[in-house]
Parts: C-alpha cells; structure tokens; sequence
C-alpha cells in the first residue's frame, strides 16, 4: 500500500510547478517590457510603459482566459464529444456492469461523488480519462478495449487512477496550465502577424519600405520572445502535469490497498505500444493531459512518465523483474 507521505509529497511539487509557471508568466512580462523599452527608447518608470505592461497582461490574460473557457465544461459534454456512450445505472452488458461495480467501490473508497461513466466502444486499446468538474458534473470514460482485455483488478486501478485525478481537480489545475500556455501561443502569434502586415507595407514606396523593416524587425522580436516563452513554459507544464500522473498513481494505489491491479495495466499498455515485449506475459498474471495513456513524444514535452518509471514507483520488485525480463 502507499505511504500517504508519497501522495503529499507528489502534491506538494504539482503546486510548486504550478507556482514556478505562474513566476515563469510573470517573469516573461517584464522581459518582454525590457526588450520594449529598450528598443522604443522609453523610460521604464514612465506612464507611457505602464500602460504597455498594462496592455501585456491584458492580451496574454485574455487569450488564456478564453481558452480556458473552451475547455471547460461538464464531464458528460467531453465525454460525448469525444464519441463515448454513457453506462446506465443497470447496464445488461456484463463487462459494463463489472465496470459500473468497479467504479461504485472505488467511488466510496476515494471519498468523492461518483462521476457519470462512459465507454468508448469503438477504442480496442487501453485508454481512460476524467474531465468535468464537481460543481458541473464529472465523468469518467474507459474504452472498450480495456473492459475487454482487463481483468477486475486491472479495472479497479484504472478507474482508481481516473478517480484520484477527479479527487485532486487536476482537470481543473491542467486547464489553467494550458490557459498559460495558449496566452504564450497567441503572443507568439501576434508577432507573425505584425511580420505579414510589414512584408505588405514593404511593398510600396522607399518609406513604406522603412516602415516594413521597423515592423519586421518588431514583428520578429515578439514572434521570437513568444516563441521561446512557449517552449519554456511547455517544458514546465509538462513536468507538473507528470508529478499529477503519479500523484493518481499513487493515490489510486492507497484507495484499493493493492499495486497489483494498477501495475498490470502499466504492462499491458507496455505490450500494447510495443515498449515491452510481448513475452512478459507472467508479469501481468500477477495478482490508468487527461488519458491514461499518451503518445510519444520527447521526454521534456511528455504528459506522461515512462511506463517503467510509474511501474518502479509502484513496485521496484516487479520494475526489477522487468527489466531484467527485458536485457536492460
């Protein structure tokens, strides 16, 4: 079982990430203003730069705002959008109702409402995922290839994993981050766009031509700066978003007093995606940005830990095995 330290812990450094980005935002304003004041001559103290700061922090808090707005919404609202169907309270489907069951246990034993349950029927792989919020209803989906290649409890720590990110809103912590991260997006974007309207003014007379390369030149700083805001920020989105993913780990393991369940999905999902070989079959006998799972990308832009790293937090033993299993 889980020490409760280590869910604390992981906590704890999911809100010193969000802090370092909501420091990052800020600290990406006053560079800006720097590079601003530097370039336009003005005085830093005047009132001619308070209000371009002023403007900043209204155009990147805007953006974020409204893609914050975008991604919220009810439980159910994703989940149907994303082509799921809803489980009803009686469902004739036994695997459904085995799911139904899971959840209802898992439910009592986090401590929280039980969200409205989804299955993705036409996914054949091994997928979850939460969304909504409590005060707008919650969800949580799991496809059918997981109701189907799960065993009961393989299924209880993947519904266990999607409670424990209902329990600690990290829906709700990831919309934000991503809110962040959209502001730097259109940032970014702005200076693309002052850099087409200079190549149009560049296109007439000698002075528009003076008047093109003084946007470009701007134009480029700003697409510049935005771009590489970006680039930090989704480095440090990222890595909170992975301390939320043990965190569910984690936590998930402590509501059902059993890492078993939660490490053989890992391991499947491992087969599945070819990370690990098929022949580790004995493993999973032994008795999951917003999905369970994500695709592969560069460590530092990943969502989502290494399979074999959330295996090792659960069970050094078994990631012991396994990599022997394995030759590494």
């Amino acid at each position: 079982m889980t020490n409760p330290i280590v869910v604390a812990n992981r906590s704890q450094r999911v809100e010193r990430l969000a802090m370092v980005l909501a420091l990052f935002l800020c600290g990406f304003v006053l560079a800006v203003d720097l590079v601003a004041v530097w370039l336009l001559s003005m005085e830093f103290a005047s009132y001619g730069n308070l209000k371009f700061v002023l403007f900043l922090v209204f155009a990147i808090g805007a953006c974020g705002l409204y893609q914050y707005r975008r991604l919220s919404g009810s439980g159910e609202k994703v989940a149907r959008a994303l082509g799921a169907d809803l489980v009803s309270l009686e469902p004739k489907d036994e695997a459904w109702k085995r799911y139904r069951n899971v959840a209802t246990e898992v439910a009592i034993a986090a401590g929280v409402r039980m969200p409205m349950l989804f299955v993705m029927k036409r996914s054949p792989e091994i997928n979850a995922f939460a969304a909504g919020r409590p005060e707008l209803g919650t969800a949580i989906a799991v496809t059918q290839g997981a109701l189907d290649k799960l065993t009961r409890d393989e299924l209880q720590g993947l519904v266990a994993h999607e409670m424990a990110h209902l329990k600690h809103e990290d829906i709700d912590q990831t919309r934000w981050l991503a809110a962040g991260l959209f502001g730097l997006v259109c940032f970014a974007l702005f200076g693309g766009i002052i850099l087409l309207l200079a190549g149009k003014a560049g296109s007439g007379s000698k002075e528009g031509l003076g008047v093109a390369v003084a946007l470009g030149l701007i134009g480029l700083v700003i697409a510049a700066l935005g771009a590489m805001g970006w680039f930090a920020a989704a480095v440090i989105d990222s890595a909170a978003s992975r301390e939320m993913e043990f965190r569910a780990d984690a936590d998930a393991v402590r509501m059902v007093s059993n890492s078993d369940g939660l490490v053989g999905v890992l391991i499947k999902i491992g087969q599945e995606s070819n990370e690990f070989p098929s022949d580790i079959g004995d493993l999973v006998q032994s008795v999951n940005p917003m999905f369970f799972r994500s695709g592969a990308k560069g460590f530092s832009f990943s969502t989502h830990p290494p399979l074999l790293d959330r295996i090792r937090a659960l069970n050094p033993g078994k990631a012991a095995e396994l990599q022997m299993m394995m030759g590494r």
